[in-house]
């Protein structure tokens, strides 16, 4: 009885104990909590990375000197700057005309920390307000770039609806861009891409805004472009049309077997009304037939009346016999 009597005390004793211990470990949480919401003073370095559209120069680059700034932030944010990965760095946009020349660097240039007091609050938020900046000056290196205009590419896949199409390839304005950056990657830049875009069974015309696809190391002049891509409704006819021989010598004939082609061609669904019917004229080009490897010939459309979206011709190919004619 009695060494239960110990056994109980020893247990209840052991309860109050662990319920102390935990109190006690709440309480510093508590505690913790409360002196890291609290605001204080303190002087804080950072490394600020900036964005600008210097003419000709790199677009990014980093202070080679720390900002020292004096403000107030909480216990939290404190501990994060100090102790977390990237904590003292800043990035920023600051416009051009904020950076001045240094004299002794011909890639030196130089931006007033009151400057861009805005700009660095923005960033902050509300974790960190600034009371006045221990360094007054911020230098930076802007390498120089070369540059050169190239040409836009759409990318995009495009399909129609029954008797839909597009008039014309894809509309971009600007349909070329400026980029910057080491010649050794310009000089292998023929043309600048757009982000994929995709339409299906499109029966009117698309517009938009597409952004440029980024290549590594390279700035555009432009981040994004407008497109445009025509859709029209249409009919398709067919007609036969005798072909043709021009610049043929005097003493020569020419064969053409067929005679006439079958042409299939498509026009606005708005055009079919017209009472007028559209006229051809179709030609091979004598020169094409000598150059032609087994006489052979793609006959050319010389001539064209109405509002033709595209066209065929059905064979696509005319055999061609020269002939010479024999003086009587």
């Amino acid at each position: 009885m009695i060494k239960l009597g110990k056994l109980k005390i020893s247990y209840e004793r052991g309860r109050q104990v662990l319920l102390f211990l935990f109190c006690l470990f709440l309480a510093f949480i508590i505690w913790s909590i409360h002196k890291l919401s609290a605001d204080y003073s303190i002087y804080l370095n950072y490394k600020v990375n900036v964005t600008t559209d210097l003419h000709g120069r790199a677009a990014e680059a980093s202070s080679n000197n720390l900002l020292t700034i004096k403000g107030r932030a909480s216990g939290i944010y404190i501990l994060q700057h100090r102790y977390i990965k990237d904590g003292s760095s800043v990035y920023i946009d600051v416009d051009r005309r904020l950076f001045k020349r240094t004299s002794s660097d011909n890639d030196g240039y130089y931006l007033f920390s009151r400057d861009v007091r805005d700009k660095l609050s923005e960033s902050f938020g509300d974790d960190f307000e600034i009371e006045n900046f221990s360094v007054d000056t911020l230098f930076f290196n802007f390498p120089r770039q070369t540059n050169r205009r190239v040409p836009i590419a759409s990318m995009y896949s495009a399909t129609f609806k029954n008797q839909y199409m597009a008039l014309e390839k894809m509309k971009l304005v600007p349909d070329s861009v400026t980029v910057y950056g080491d010649y050794s990657l310009l000089q292998n830049i023929d043309s600048i891409r757009t982000d994929n875009l995709n339409f299906e069974n499109l029966e009117v015309t698309k517009t938009g805004v597409v952004k440029l696809s980024e290549v590594r190391g390279v700035r555009f002049s432009k981040k994004e472009v407008y497109y445009t891509l025509e859709v029209e409704r249409y009919i398709e006819k067919s007609l036969m049309v005798p072909v043709g021989v021009i610049n043929s010598p005097a003493d020569k004939v020419i064969n053409l077997f067929p005679a006439e082609v079958k042409m299939i061609y498509r026009i606005p669904f708005k055009s079919a009304q017209k009472t007028a019917e559209e006229k051809f004229k179709i030609n091979i080009d004598f020169n094409d037939i000598i150059n032609s490897i087994n006489s052979f010939v793609e006959p050319k459309l010389e001539i064209m009346s109405g509002d033709v979206l595209s066209f065929s011709f059905d064979p696509q190919f005319v055999e061609c016999r020269i002939i010479e004619k024999f003086n009587q």
